[in-house]
């Protein structure tokens, strides 16, 4: 799907290129896709500051990191996952 798009875009003018990107202004594809890639970004950078948490609670204090559960580390990524979603369903204007 890739290949194609990158080879019609290379032989469109400018003019055509904009003109197409002004009808997919606003339709629901160009909304799902922008709120799938907030969705993955968010979610990304939310579970690498979870990781990156849990990784400095192991250095830091390593015997409370040692008894500790892994019902913080759940919770925080379902709490990672929850963010990201509601930042994909809020308007970005």
């Amino acid at each position: 799907m890739v290949l194609p798009n990158i080879a019609w875009t290379m032989e469109t003018s400018a003019s055509e290129l904009d003109s197409k990107q002004l009808e997919l202004e606003n339709s629901r594809e160009a909304v799902a896709w922008i709120s799938f890639f907030s969705l993955s970004l968010c979610s990304s950078v939310n579970h690498l500051s979870v990781l990156t948490a849990q990784r400095l609670v192991a250095i830091k204090w390593p015997l409370l990191y040692k008894t500790s559960s892994t019902k913080p580390t759940i919770i925080g990524m379902l709490l990672a996952w929850f963010v990201a979603a509601i930042a994909a369903i809020t308007p970005g204007k």
